[in-house]
């Protein structure tokens, strides 16, 4: 009968243990592909600002095909854009802990989430910036 005991005991930590590093691996994972986002969105941002540098009438979507994107960039499905006003928008459905991911990489308060088409920053609150309706509700968004 103890030998039953000592055996489910060690199944029991074993299975613990299983899911432990299943846990880490998966909070490791999400914080990669934060950081890929982030930066995929910074490097997609600073295209289009140099867009809008070259022409300051544009306005909506500017195509991917109209940027001088490196040639090895890959822009990661969800990553929008939108100009308006000469300001440039860049946008990413979902995921509301990227917003605190690239505000501590970029340091700006132009960066946070769409509450109600304002523009909330992680760090900071209400930043008092009204977005364009054009981008999406709860919407990660940097910008220039």
């Amino acid at each position: 009968m103890p030998l039953i005991w000592v055996l489910l005991i060690a199944l029991l930590l074993g299975d613990y243990m299983l899911t432990e590093n299943s846990n880490n691996s998966e909070q490791s994972s999400i914080v990669a592909e934060n950081e890929a986002i982030s930066g995929s969105m910074q490097v997609y941002k600073n295209a289009i600002v140099r867009y809008v540098e070259i022409n300051p009438s544009a306005s909506g979507t500017i195509p991917d095909s109209s940027l001088s994107l490196p040639t090895w960039y890959f822009r990661i499905q969800g990553v929008s854009n939108y100009v308006a006003f000469g300001k440039v928008y860049v946008y990413y459905q979902g995921r509301a802990e990227l917003a605190s991911v690239i505000a501590v990489n970029t340091e700006s308060l132009t960066v946070g989430i769409n509450r109600e088409g304002i523009l909330i920053n992680p760090r900071s609150g209400n930043t008092g910036i009204v977005l364009p309706a054009a981008i999406p509700e709860n919407s990660v968004v940097i910008m220039q």
